[in-house]
């Protein structure tokens, strides 16, 4: 009974030492490990800016090898955002640029409209305001061919709409930006399910009415 038991334990352990192995081996490798090391890296940019864009770089190397399109562009969204943060605008512009053309060249219009507003916030930092309408007007475009494809997919549009609010509203043009803010409301469901920052949309017009 007791050699029993102990071949038992033997075969537990040996089960468990391949089962370790082979998750330390394989899943680091895997595009699952790189996917959520990415997703993480982009919650916590916030408290951890510098460690979130060398980790967005580690992952835009693995995507890179594997021709992964879609989340080489992530991670380049990731890393112009953190360099951006940091001010190092150049190196945002590079890595907006670049996320643009894979973008545009795998057919990708979410990507596309984040990829024009984040070019339009980095042109605007730089007051070249004709590069800033150029891009927040393509996204905008973008954004409701995305919503009349499918009306739950809001996300885009309700930001172009933000975005074009606070450019006007920063331009002075106050009867604009309430126009706007009023068309970020795309449908009903987008408040029922705070699909649109109200608090946003409402302190954007309590500033408004102040001037």
């Amino acid at each position: 009974m007791l050699n029993r038991l102990l071949k038992t334990l033997l075969v537990i352990i040996f089960v468990y030492k391949c089962s370790y192995a082979y998750t330390t081996q394989v899943i680091p490798d895997s595009t699952l490990y790189y996917t959520e090391l990415l997703n993480k890296a982009i919650w916590q940019h916030k408290n951890l800016p510098y460690r979130s864009y060398q980790v967005s770089k580690k992952c835009y190397k693995y995507f890179v090898h594997e021709k992964d399109t879609l989340m080489v562009v992530k991670c380049l969204l990731n890393m112009s955002e953190m360099r951006l943060v940091r001010g190092n605008y150049s190196l945002s512009f590079d890595h907006s640029w670049e996320g643009l053309y894979l973008a545009n060249k795998s057919k990708n219009n979410i990507q596309q409209a984040q990829l024009h507003i984040r070019l339009a916030r980095l042109y605007d930092m730089f007051s070249m305001d004709d590069e800033v309408y150029s891009h927040l007007s393509d996204a905008l475009e973008i954004s409701k061919d995305i919503y009349f494809q499918n009306e739950e997919a809001v996300e885009q549009l309700i930001a172009s709409y933000m975005n074009l609010a606070v450019k006007e509203r920063k331009s002075g043009n106050y009867k604009v930006a309430l126009k706007y803010l009023d068309s970020c409301l795309v449908n009903e469901r987008v408040v029922e399910r705070n699909q649109v920052e109200m608090t946003f949309i409402n302190a954007e017009r309590g500033y408004i009415m102040l001037q």
